[in-house]
Protein backbone atom coordinates (compact mmCIF):
# COMPACT_ATOMS: atom_id res chain seq x y z
CA UNK A 1 0.00 0.00 0.00
CA UNK A 2 2.76 2.42 -0.83
CA UNK A 3 0.67 4.05 -3.55
CA UNK A 4 -1.27 7.03 -2.09
CA UNK A 5 -4.23 6.18 -4.34
CA UNK A 6 -4.43 2.69 -2.79
CA UNK A 7 -4.30 4.26 0.66
CA UNK A 8 -7.10 6.71 -0.12
CA UNK A 9 -9.16 3.95 -1.72
CA UNK A 10 -8.71 1.73 1.35
CA UNK A 11 -9.83 4.51 3.69
CA UNK A 12 -12.79 5.29 1.47
CA UNK A 13 -13.76 1.60 1.42
CA UNK A 14 -13.50 1.37 5.22
CA UNK A 15 -15.62 4.49 5.59
CA UNK A 16 -18.24 3.14 3.15
CA UNK A 17 -18.35 -0.15 5.05
CA UNK A 18 -19.16 1.73 8.26
CA UNK A 19 -21.76 3.90 6.52
CA UNK A 20 -23.51 0.83 5.10
CA UNK A 21 -23.41 -0.95 8.47
CA UNK A 22 -25.30 1.89 10.18
CA UNK A 23 -24.01 0.53 13.49
CA UNK A 24 -20.69 0.33 15.36
CA UNK A 25 -18.23 -2.30 14.17
CA UNK A 26 -15.01 -3.73 15.56
CA UNK A 27 -11.83 -3.83 13.50
CA UNK A 28 -12.31 -7.57 13.07
CA UNK A 29 -15.88 -7.18 11.78
CA UNK A 30 -14.83 -4.46 9.34
CA UNK A 31 -11.94 -6.61 8.10
CA UNK A 32 -14.16 -9.66 7.71
CA UNK A 33 -16.80 -7.67 5.83
CA UNK A 34 -14.16 -6.19 3.51
CA UNK A 35 -12.20 -9.46 3.23
CA UNK A 36 -8.90 -7.80 4.11
CA UNK A 37 -6.46 -8.32 7.01
CA UNK A 38 -7.44 -6.73 10.32
CA UNK A 39 -4.04 -5.01 10.44
CA UNK A 40 -4.87 -3.09 7.26
CA UNK A 41 -8.05 -1.74 8.84
CA UNK A 42 -6.20 -0.89 12.08
CA UNK A 43 -3.56 1.03 10.10
CA UNK A 44 -6.15 3.38 8.57
CA UNK A 45 -8.45 3.96 11.55
CA UNK A 46 -6.37 6.64 13.31
CA UNK A 47 -6.39 8.75 10.14
CA UNK A 48 -10.15 8.35 9.76
CA UNK A 49 -10.58 9.24 13.45
CA UNK A 50 -8.34 12.31 13.17
CA UNK A 51 -10.33 13.48 10.14
CA UNK A 52 -13.52 13.35 12.21
CA UNK A 53 -15.23 10.90 9.86
CA UNK A 54 -15.06 7.98 12.31
CA UNK A 55 -15.54 7.85 16.07
CA UNK A 56 -14.10 5.20 18.34
CA UNK A 57 -15.99 3.88 21.35
CA UNK A 58 -13.92 1.23 23.09
CA UNK A 59 -13.25 -1.48 20.53
CA UNK A 60 -15.95 -0.30 18.13
CA UNK A 61 -15.95 2.33 15.43
CA UNK A 62 -18.83 4.20 13.85
CA UNK A 63 -19.43 7.12 11.51
CA UNK A 64 -20.38 10.55 12.63
CA UNK A 65 -24.17 10.45 13.07
CA UNK A 66 -24.69 12.93 10.23
CA UNK A 67 -23.38 10.36 7.75
CA UNK A 68 -25.92 7.72 8.71
CA UNK A 69 -28.91 10.00 9.07
CA UNK A 70 -31.68 8.68 6.79
CA UNK A 71 -32.57 12.20 5.62
CA UNK A 72 -29.00 12.84 4.45
CA UNK A 73 -28.78 9.41 2.82
CA UNK A 74 -32.10 9.90 0.98
CA UNK A 75 -31.06 13.37 -0.21
CA UNK A 76 -27.70 12.01 -1.38
CA UNK A 77 -29.33 9.16 -3.26
CA UNK A 78 -31.75 11.60 -4.88
CA UNK A 79 -28.94 13.90 -6.07
CA UNK A 80 -26.73 11.03 -7.22
CA UNK A 81 -29.65 9.56 -9.15
CA UNK A 82 -30.09 12.92 -10.90
CA UNK A 83 -26.38 12.96 -11.80
CA UNK A 84 -26.56 9.38 -13.05
CA UNK A 85 -29.55 10.23 -15.25
CA UNK A 86 -27.68 13.20 -16.73
CA UNK A 87 -24.68 10.97 -17.41
CA UNK A 88 -26.87 8.38 -19.14
CA UNK A 89 -28.80 11.03 -21.10
CA UNK A 90 -25.56 12.74 -22.19
CA UNK A 91 -24.32 9.49 -23.57
CA UNK A 92 -21.86 6.89 -22.46
CA UNK A 93 -19.20 6.26 -25.04
CA UNK A 94 -18.38 2.57 -24.89
CA UNK A 95 -17.85 -0.33 -27.22
CA UNK A 96 -21.16 -1.82 -26.14
CA UNK A 97 -24.76 -1.47 -27.11
CA UNK A 98 -26.00 -3.04 -23.89
CA UNK A 99 -27.94 -0.60 -21.72
CA UNK A 100 -26.94 -2.62 -18.64
CA UNK A 101 -23.25 -2.20 -19.52
CA UNK A 102 -23.71 1.52 -20.11
CA UNK A 103 -25.50 1.88 -16.78
CA UNK A 104 -22.68 0.04 -15.00
CA UNK A 105 -20.11 2.31 -16.67
CA UNK A 106 -22.09 5.37 -15.54
CA UNK A 107 -22.29 4.00 -11.98
CA UNK A 108 -18.53 3.42 -11.97
CA UNK A 109 -17.99 6.99 -13.19
CA UNK A 110 -20.31 8.32 -10.49
CA UNK A 111 -18.47 6.34 -7.82
CA UNK A 112 -15.16 7.72 -9.11
CA UNK A 113 -16.56 11.27 -8.96
CA UNK A 114 -17.67 10.74 -5.36
CA UNK A 115 -14.22 9.41 -4.49
CA UNK A 116 -12.57 12.46 -6.09
CA UNK A 117 -14.83 14.89 -4.22
CA UNK A 118 -14.22 13.06 -0.94
CA UNK A 119 -10.47 13.11 -1.58
CA UNK A 120 -10.54 16.86 -2.20
CA UNK A 121 -12.48 17.44 1.02
CA UNK A 122 -9.98 15.48 3.12
CA UNK A 123 -6.87 17.14 1.63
Amino acid sequence: MNDPTDTKTARYDIFCTLVRAKKPMTLSRIAKKMKIPRQNVAYHMPILEDSGLVIRDGDEYFCQPVFINDTVIEASVEKMTEILRVMLDTGIYADTESEDDKEQIAKNCLQAMIFLVASELTN
